[in-house]
């Protein structure tokens, strides 16, 4: 008999579901069979649970015609819940029960035969989905990306359903013009080719009062605008299609032109309905998602973990230029192809936003860009100052004021006739203006009818079904405010406007901008910017940019004085100063260099950003100027930064830099590279290059790279590098500079007379032995030994000056190490010409020595110079005999001949005991196994004379540590010292010189490491850990072996660490060693509870019942000594880690994430503020983006963790950082959001303010 085709539809999905439970819980077909019998013998189940392997395999395949019987479905379900993995919704029979039902249903199957009742796409409206200004561009990457969050954000689950069973809405966000729409309709030409049904919903079809009246009046407008005259509600259309299809998906495009206060309970209440049925994805611009639905914990509780935000990207600068090429080409179909004004237009265009600016973020949009092209490209130039405004002004000229190049004034006529409908008199913006409102006009007035022809074939207007509607929106609101402008300033028009904006109409601040943006008289734009609010950002935001698109320097100085108190509305503007026109450069400068001043810590970040903008355009002949006073103003913010800020704030400064023309760092590196193509490179003027050098010692550490860089690429008069010697040198060496930059740098001031003179560096024994700030000591050393490499009296005096011992020798021996490798030869010639009798001569021998130790050095000339050392024995036997030890290498025989010679003569303890850590350093493994018996006759000889010490001890440690796999005696002193020695130093050196060695015999070596691991030392027990984590030594075959004991003693070596405050690293590598463990063996719900527990223990408990406040458990209310003790070793900080750590890798496979996101509530509510150091915080931050990013609730989790008045300001820093690494910094972000909640502390409400300032 023939297998069924694979189930569609809720039977394919019960089908989908059960094997994805199965999966979850751990189970195999033979277990979960195994258990369901158990359970109807133990009469548990009924009997027609049972189910064979035939049919288990059918189910998971989708190769069963009709659903399987519920008790078989409750089976599986008991079998897998018992497993302690399964819980939440999914673990619950009513979950079951409803996927059962509607994959048992008879309506949920159609007949191969019969036809469906509703076609498989409803798209009636998709009009607004094309693109209607570009040819589009199909954007698959932008889909799969946006997809693929959907999927991860979704937790466990996929294909936009999270691990509880839920859909998730995909929510397109983005400013107006950016491409939501069309690529939305890209998902419907993706959708239409496959098998399942879409609907798709214009919201510019919806009546706006009929959202604001309940569930079912916003179900039957919805279903009304997806299939007009269908007399059904969305979820009734839904439903039938899925029946009817299998699956469906419902598209929502532009949920913002009706989303707002009053319509959002009935649109999410329609949206959380849909998603029980089908997949719902939506576009809204980022203005209006931002209000309403970023929280919807709060907004929309329907909603609330089921919202996945991606915000569509801006085109970058190739994008632009190649989109505009698209565009011209389009628009020269059927001709040769581009003109000569269209290449000199790219031209133009390519140079111009390769700056950053206005004209990029205006050309980022495809709408804009495209306009762009229509108006610009015939001239062969785009304006450089361009502005929205202009633009669109430009734009009215050249399409609407004139045909053709000749004037058209019926259709400017018919264009100011529908702009006038937009705005309904309640205040609604609306995009689509029904027919009815205009027929009475265009019969009566001839010209009006021809106008809205020449709209039409133009392009201007859509000539819908029932409705008119201009080409895009952010045209529409030009439009409208030119009409607006045209009734006056005190109009009955305008002043509904303004009050509607009062009244918190949202969606009413573009076309506020755009009507002030367009008052041609200065009285008349004061008039309306006076009475236009400024106190949010949106508000703050108009003012600027509209005062910026005027010549007036006054109506910008009105509008920022209207916002420069406040450094949130100063944040606000602070990119669009940064983009101000060429007019206004100056007073843009001036007024962030001021705001920096008077709120150094809220907004150095985002003034920084702006002023780099600004000086990229800047006129050469005020950029030295202009430069030095942006960075005297961000460098001055430092000192009102906390630590965490001042980290950041490295970046500031170096903006400032790389924003300068020429100063590019990947650019100087290649510059300073040996390149001769390299040519053209823009210069830096020595006037800025005068401004570096005087700000230096202020700048960060990436500033003074850059700053160096530049001096370092072209030469220099002696002056300037004296000059530049002076500041540089100053303070200490960049660390980001790279070696041979730093060397590069000394060797320029080694070579200009003038810094040599001042310094006083007569010869390079000045120069290697000056005191220079930190880290300037390294480039020091190498330019010596590069100096030494070419001079050999230089080489010479640096052999002489160790020997004899001339001063301060370390750097000398530095500067001869690194020129050993290439002159061995010349150095053992040096040594052999000496007269090794002058006792004076062989101070440092063992130094030189040392050096030629890894050299390539020939066999015979490594024997004549142990041989000339010989003589030296007598005179310096405190270098020489270790001296000898290290140059003769592998050579066994030299060994046993020094060992020989050692027996003869009388040399003291302190010699030998250096000539053993000699051997046991230096020596190899078969060195040391020849000689090993040996070795310890010395040791023993010593400790008999001297006593034991703990580093004679730690030397025979390494001794048997490198031949513990070769040698039991080895083994058997390792095991006394690790298990049975008092000395933590000792244990952890010996099991420390294990872990060094390469190539052991691992297999052979874990049985006895495992009897080790009972150590009670921290470091040796440690130390071992991180060996039996390591799967290159410790492979997975042989670990499975030893995995259960190994989970015994780890957890009570845990509790003992926890107990008595050990190392926390031990603790966090024992727990890593449980993960492992896991992965073998796998742990029980109470085993990883057990570890949990241990963990949790570290931290505080929970306050008593009845009053009282957060205290530290008995077991670990630490003194004061021992708090002082765990502050300093971070006992807290990483106790928090570990929890981290935990919820990745064991709780989340044991615990629902509702129980985890419990667990951690508990945890953190007790958190007293006296353990809530910076390192505290930041790690509780890091373990809530890990938890986060794995819930999809879990943003909505922290928002409501963050109200409670129980929490202290440490965590709720905490949460704060969480959601800006999660969510993103953005003006209007959850982050942002956060400040709005109540109980939200000054401390962190300045935090996130302060991170927000990078915002664009």
């Amino acid at each position: 008999m023939a297998e069924p085709e694979p189930a569609e539809g809720d039977l394919g999905r019960l089908c989908e579901e059960l094997g994805r439970l199965l999966k979850d819980a751990g189970l195999k077909q033979s277990d979960a069979i195994r258990l369901v019998e158990q359970f109807v013998e133990k009469s548990q189940l009924h009997p027609a649970a049972k189910l064979g392997r035939t049919q288990i395999s059918a189910i998971l395949r989708k190769r069963v015609a009709k659903a399987p019987s519920f008790e078989v479905v409750r089976g599986l379900l008991k079998a897998c819940v018992g497993t302690g993995r399964i819980s939440g919704v999914r673990g619950s029979e009513a979950y079951w029960k409803d996927l059962h039902d509607r994959a048992d249903a008879k309506r949920n199957t159609r007949s191969a035969k019969a036809a469906p009742e509703l076609p498989r796409v409803l798209a009636s409206d998709r009009a607004g989905l094309d693109a209607q200004r570009f040819t589009p561009v199909l954007r698959a990457e932008l889909l799969d990306t946006a997809l693929r969050k959907r999927d991860a954000q979704s937790g466990d689950g996929s294909g936009g359903i999270n691990a509880d069973g839920q859909r998730v809405v995909l929510a397109l966000t983005g400013d107006g013009g950016i491409g939501k729409s069309v690529l939305l309709g890209q998902l419907l030409q993706q959708l239409e080719t496959e098998k399942g049904a879409v609907a798709l919903l214009s919201c510019a079809q919806l009546p706006k009062d009929t959202l604001c009246q309940g569930f079912e009046s916003a179900d039957r407008a919805i279903g009304e605008a997806v299939r007009p005259g269908g007399g059904k509600g969305i979820i009734d259309l839904l439903t039938r299609l899925r029946a009817a299809y299998g699956t469906v998906t419902l598209l929502v495009d532009t949920l913002d032109l009706v989303l707002d206060a009053r319509t959002l309970p009935g649109l999410s209440s329609v949206l959380g309905a849909a998603l029980e049925i089908g997949h719902v994805v939506l576009t809204c611009r980022d203005l209006e998602y931002r209000g309403h639905l970023r929280y919807p914990g709060q907004s929309a509780p329907r909603l609330a973990g089921r919202l996945v935000e991606n915000p569509m990207p801006m085109l970058s600068e190739t994008e632009i230029v190649d989109w505009a090429q698209r565009h011209l080409l389009r628009g020269a179909e059927g001709t040769s192809g581009l003109t000569p004004s269209d290449v000199e237009f790219l031209s133009v265009l390519r140079g111009r936003v390769a700056v950053p600016g206005a004209l990029r973020r205006i050309c980022a949009l495809p709408v804009r860009l495209a306009m762009a092209c229509e108006v610009y490209a015939n001239n062969g130039h785009i304006p450089e100052d361009l502005t929205t405004n202009q633009l669109l002004a430009d734009y009215w000229q050249a399409r609407v004021r004139t045909s053709g190049g000749l004037s058209a004034p019926h259709k400017e006529q018919w264009v100011y006739a529908l702009a006038e409908l937009l705005l309904t008199p309640e205040g609604v913006l609306r995009v689509q203006v029904p027919k009815g409102e205009l027929d009475r006009a265009i019969n009566e007035n001839k010209a009006l009818a021809e106008g809205m022809g020449q709209a039409i074939s133009e392009g201007l207007v859509l000539d819908g079904e029932t409705y008119w509607e201009f080409f895009h929106q952010s045209f529409g609101e030009y439009a409208h405010s030119r009409w607006l402008l045209r009734q006056g300033t005190h109009s009955v028009a305008i002043t509904r406007l303004l009050r509607a904006l009062g009244s918190g109409h949202s969606n009413l601040w573009p076309l506020t901008t755009s009507l002030l943006s367009q008052a041609t008289l200065y009285d008349d734009y004061r008039d309306l910017a006076a009475r236009v609010p400024a106190d949010t950002t949106v508000a703050a935001r108009t003012q600027v940019v509209s005062s910026l698109g005027r010549v007036e320097e006054d109506a910008l100085t009105d509008a920022l004085k209207r916002v420069r108190a406040d450094p949130t509305l100063m944040r606000s503007v602070a990119l669009d100063l940064g983009d101000a026109p060429a007019r206004h450069l100056g007073a843009a400068h001036k007024a962030l260099v001021a705001a920096v001043g008077d709120h150094p810590a809220e907004l150095v970040g985002p003034v920084a950003n702006a002023l780099a903008r600004l000086l990229a355009r800047t006129p050469a002949e005020e950029l030295p100027t202009r430069l030095g006073e942006a960075l005297t103003a961000v460098c001055a913010a430092r000192r009102h930064l906390d630590p965490a800020s001042q980290v950041v704030w490295q970046n500031h400064p170096h903006r400032l830099l790389t924003a300068l023309p020429g100063v590019v760092d990947q650019d100087l590196e290649l510059d300073l590279a040996p390149d001769p193509t390299r040519k053209n490179r823009k210069k830096v003027p020595e006037e800025v290059l005068t401004v570096l050098r005087e700000t230096y010692p202020g700048l960060g550490d990436l500033a003074r790279r850059t700053a160096i860089l530049v001096h370092l690429r072209d030469p220099r008069l002696a002056d300037q590098t004296a000059e530049f010697a002076r500041c540089v040198l100053a303070v200490p060496c960049p660390p980001s500079l790279s070696d041979d930059d730093a060397v590069r740098t000394m060797r320029l001031f080694w070579e200009c007379p003038t810094v040599r003179r001042e310094r006083g560096w007569t010869t390079w024994r000045q120069l290697l032995a000056a005191k220079l700030p930190k880290n300037w000591d390294n480039a020091q050393i190498k330019l010596v030994a590069r100096l030494g490499a070419t001079d050999l009296d230089v080489r010479a005096g640096v052999v002489s000056d160790i020997l004899e011992r001339r001063g301060e020798i370390t750097r000398h021996v530095n500067v001869l190490n690194q020129l050993a490798a290439d002159h061995a030869d010349w150095l053992a010639g040096q040594l052999l010409a000496l007269g090794f009798e002058d006792p004076r001569r062989t101070a440092n021998l063992s130094s030189v020595a040392y050096c030629l130790q890894n050299t390539a050095l020939p066999l015979a000339t490594r024997l004549r110079v142990l041989r000339a050392l010989d003589a030296a024995r007598e005179a310096a036997p405190r270098n020489v005999w270790p001296a000898q030890v290290v140059l003769a290498g592998d050579l066994v025989e030299e060994h046993l001949r020094i060992l020989k010679d050692l027996k003869t003569v009388r040399v003291k303890p302190h010699v030998v005991r250096s000539m053993l850590k000699s051997w046991v350093n230096s020596g190899s493994t078969t060195v040391l196994a020849a000689v090993a018996d040996r070795l310890r006759e010395l040791d023993t000889g010593l400790s008999d004379t001297n006593g034991r010490n703990s580093e004679s001890l730690k030397t025979r440690a390494r001794l048997e540590s490198r031949l513990a796999h070769l040698d039991k005696k080895a083994r058997a002193w390792l095991s006394a010292a690790v298990l049975e020695g008092e000395s933590q130093t000792v244990a952890g050196t010996a099991v420390k010189i294990i872990q060094e060695l390469e190539d052991l015999p691992w297999d052979e070596l874990t049985p006895w490491l495992c009897e080790l691991f009972r150590s009670p030392h921290t470091d040796a027990v440690m130390r071992l850990t991180q060996i039996f984590l390591d799967r290159s030594r410790v492979v997975d075959a042989v670990f499975t072996q030893h995995a259960r004991p190994l989970l015994g003693t780890a957890t009570a070596r845990m509790r003992q660490a926890v107990a008595t405050d050990e190392d926390p690293n031990l603790i966090r590598s024992l727990l890593k060693l449980i993960i492992r463990v896991n992965e073998h063996a796998t742990l029980g719900r109470d085993e990883v509870m057990e570890v949990y527990a241990i963990t949790r223990s570290r931290l505080p408990d929970a306050p008593p019942k009845e009053g009282g406040s957060s205290t530290l458990s008995a077991s670990t209310a630490p003194s004061a000594e021992r708090e002082r003790r765990r502050e300093q070793s971070g006992w807290y900080s990483a106790a928090l880690q570990d929890v981290s750590t935990m919820c990745g890798a064991l709780l989340g496979t044991r615990l629902s994430r509702a129980e985890i996101r419990g667990l951690l509530t508990e945890l953190l509510t007790p958190m007293p503020s006296q353990i809530m150091g910076s390192t505290v915080r930041n790690t509780a931050a890091t373990l809530l983006k890990g938890v986060c990013h794995r819930d999809p609730e879990g943003l909505d989790w922290l928002d409501g963790l963050f109200v409670r008045t129980d929490l202290t300001p440490g965590i709720k820093y905490a949460i704060a950082k969480a959601v800006l690494n999660i969510d993103g910094k953005r003006r209007e972000g959850r982050a942002a959001g956060l400040l709005a909640l109540p109980g939200c502390p000054s401390e962190v409400a300045d935090y996130i303010r302060d991170e927000l300032r990078h915002c664009d």
